[in-house]
């Protein structure tokens, strides 16, 4: 049963409107009616009823909601314990599209911070429409997306109507990646039809929403040769190990293709531009370790050739 969907009920119950109780959620009334139909559909029985003032538990709802706010209540006292235990930790939550400057950042990050016995940090990869929900859930206080221009409307108005704040961190065009052992490597620059007898690893993953509609407005070419990777490190070791192969990325840190044995270039016929963007809910205020992070990340972005 989903936890966070029993306290969206509780809120619906105490403001009697999906509507009001959506505003107080920071989220949309589509996906709090959702949550609601999902539940409902879990127990086996519908928990509100409308009425001319809004919405009403049902008899089965009431008896639902008595156990629900005890549940939550018990859930309150174990994480109150963990946070009297750890009133000291250093909190820091992270969920982001895979980019390998952004990681490159955090690990140079976690190196100088003071004290490794007071962390709790929890940092993971996902879709950027993933990492949307799961802010807006606050089930992560920071999350950074990445959009295309083309689709940068629709994401602001995705990231307004769910009432989120959203901070630029980068601008950038995308470069093309290859073994220091690839025959392009060579070359200070290429073009699309350089590319067209080698293999792309690619993985549509990270950017979810606009890889779907980009998917269904393009003409799919049969030839074109890809390998689908959706795990970072598997791409770049692919990448390294194999000399026929290219990627489109964001630009690299240079301590990256060292690492990896990797070179990157420019395409000057084909320019796909991108936006990072660092993503948090209005209510939501940044520690000093979420600063720290952010100083860590802008000085990585910042050395990096592009």
């Amino acid at each position: 049963m989903n936890l966070m969907h029993m306290k969206y009920i509780v809120e619906v119950e105490k403001y009697g409107s999906v509507t009001k109780a959506a505003s107080a959620l920071y989220m949309g009334q589509p996906n709090l009616s959702k949550a609601i139909k999902e539940m409902e559909q879990e127990i086996g029985t519908p928990i509100f009823k409308r009425s001319v003032k809004g919405v009403v538990p049902t008899e089965k709802g009431k008896e639902f909601l008595k156990y629900a706010k005890e549940i939550l209540a018990q859930l309150d006292k174990i994480e109150n314990l963990h946070k009297e235990s750890n009133i000291n930790a250093q909190s820091f939550q992270l969920l982001f599209s895979g980019s390998s400057y952004i990681t490159y950042a955090f690990a140079e990050f976690l190196k100088k911070l003071d004290n490794y016995e007071n962390l709790d940090i929890n940092i993971n990869e996902t879709s950027a429409l993933e990492t949307i929900d799961k802010v807006v859930d606050d089930e992560y206080k920071l999350g950074v997306i990445r959009y295309s221009l083309p689709y940068e409307k629709l994401f602001v108005s995705m990231l307004e109507e769910r009432k989120l704040v959203a901070t630029e961190i980068w601008t950038y065009d995308e470069m093309v990646a290859v073994s220091k052992y690839s025959p392009l490597a060579i070359e200070a620059e290429v073009q699309s039809d350089m590319l067209e007898s080698y293999v792309e690893i690619t993985d549509d993953r990270a950017l979810g929403l606009q890889s779907l509609l980009a998917k269904k407005s393009a003409v799919q070419h049969n030839d074109k040769k890809q390998i689908y990777v959706n795990e970072r490190e598997s791409k770049l070791n692919a990448l390294s190990a194999i000399s026929d192969t290219y990627m489109w990325s964001t630009p690299l840190p240079e301590q990256v293709l060292k690492r990896y044995g990797l070179t990157q270039l420019k395409c000057s016929d084909t320019k796909k531009t991108y936006c990072d963007v660092l993503i948090c809910r209005k209510d939501y205020r940044m520690t000093d370790i979420d600063i720290k992070f952010l100083e860590e990340l802008k000085r990585v972005k910042n050395s990096i050739k592009n």
